[in-house]
């Protein structure tokens, strides 16, 4: 067990998702207490019995609920040693073109959200002497998709992603500059391609790209998670670690 984990408190946000439980469960059996943020309690109905897990229910659109969050952490006078934004992307019917679903939809669930429960999060932490957040990214937030990868294949990435990706990585550099002198550290983890049972084809044009010749495990994304939410990392902020096998190193 690693003892920097041990009675922490430590709250995922798209804790639903794939990766979050996955990461959730790790802590978990690290010691920590895990405060998992999502829209649905029933997608994550299996943690609910746990003692070391508390579900809370937030709308990432909606931002009374966000602030009721906020309001339930100061109120209840919870430490928060840690927090990891999963992100809350949501890919709508978004074109190339459609700009205006862009800017109206997009932008208000995904940018204003994250840039909000950030700083808002950065401050709690400043308060109460420091603390770690670490923001999932993507390597489309550095380099432009490959669009070749997806032809002929019901797959694919519109340009809101990499819009807020880029920009949420640079609003997580500010507030580490911001509220380093409270202790509190900021960083990111750009996320290579994932393995989720993608087509075989998909997955044999991207491991070609890739030095390490393979797509992302689970198990990458969460050593790295905990790297950063460790104090193995305590000198460490403001920074991105990539992972993502060499791909954006070419």
């Amino acid at each position: 067990m690693n003892k920097s984990f041990k009675n922490k408190n430590i709250f995922i946000s798209g804790a639903s998702g794939k990766l979050g439980k996955k990461l959730a469960l790790k802590l978990m059996d690290q010691g920590a207490n895990v405060f998992l943020l999502v829209r649905d309690i029933n997608k994550i109905s299996e943690f609910s019995s746990n003692n070391k897990a508390k579900i809370i229910e937030m709308d990432f659109c909606n931002a009374e609920s966000m602030r009721e969050f906020i309001e339930y952490v100061t109120t209840n006078s919870i430490f928060m040693d840690a927090f990891v934004h999963a992100g809350v992307y949501r890919p709508g019917q978004i074109n190339h073109h459609d700009y205006a679903s862009f800017l109206e939809d997009s932008l208000s669930t995904n940018s204003s959200s994250s840039i909000y429960l950030i700083s808002e999060i950065a401050k709690i932490m400043a308060r109460q002497g420091g603390g770690s957040i670490v923001n999932v990214g993507s390597i489309y937030g550095k380099i432009a998709p490959d669009f070749r990868l997806y032809d002929n294949l019901d797959m694919g990435t519109e340009p809101d992603y990499a819009f807020i990706k880029a920009g949420t990585a640079s609003a997580v550099r500010y507030y580490a500059s911001l509220y380093g002198k409270y202790n509190v550290r900021l960083n990111t983890i750009i996320l290579g391609g994932v393995f989720n049972n993608q087509p075989e084809e998909f997955v044999n044009r991207y491991i070609q790209k890739v030095p390490l010749n393979r797509m992302a495990k689970d198990s990458d994304f969460i050593s790295g998670c905990l790297f950063l939410l460790s104090d193995d990392s305590s000198y460490i902020t403001g920074t991105e670690l990539v992972i993502d096998g060499g791909l954006t190193a070419l």
